[in-house]
């Protein structure tokens, strides 16, 4: 994996570039039922004020455009590493 910096911001990037888990294989970020492969991201929209937790992400997240915190990040890159080790399928490019 390279990071390029852009000022306070850095970008990760895969060489080779992989492709993308397929839908049936790749972890749950979050469910109506309140479920997530990634407890950090619930802990982060408890208090959004939405009806479901699916549309309190979709709210916490839409517009964003400041980076997770780094333990956030971290526990999303190891979920990620984990099903990808795991064999999930990859999608159709």
């Amino acid at each position: 994996m390279e990071f390029l910096h852009h000022g306070q911001f850095a970008e990760a990037k895969w060489e080779p570039a992989e492709m993308p888990l397929a839908y049936d294989s790749a972890p749950t970020l979050v469910d109506n039922l309140g479920r997530s492969d990634v407890p950090g991201l619930m802990e982060m929209i408890y208090d959004v004020r939405r009806s479901t937790p699916v549309a309190q992400f979709a709210s916490k997240f839409r517009s964003r455009r400041t980076p997770v915190a780094g333990s956030l990040g971290r526990q999303l890159l190891a979920v990620y590493r984990r099903y990808r080790g795991d064999g999930a399928l990859v999608g159709e490019s």
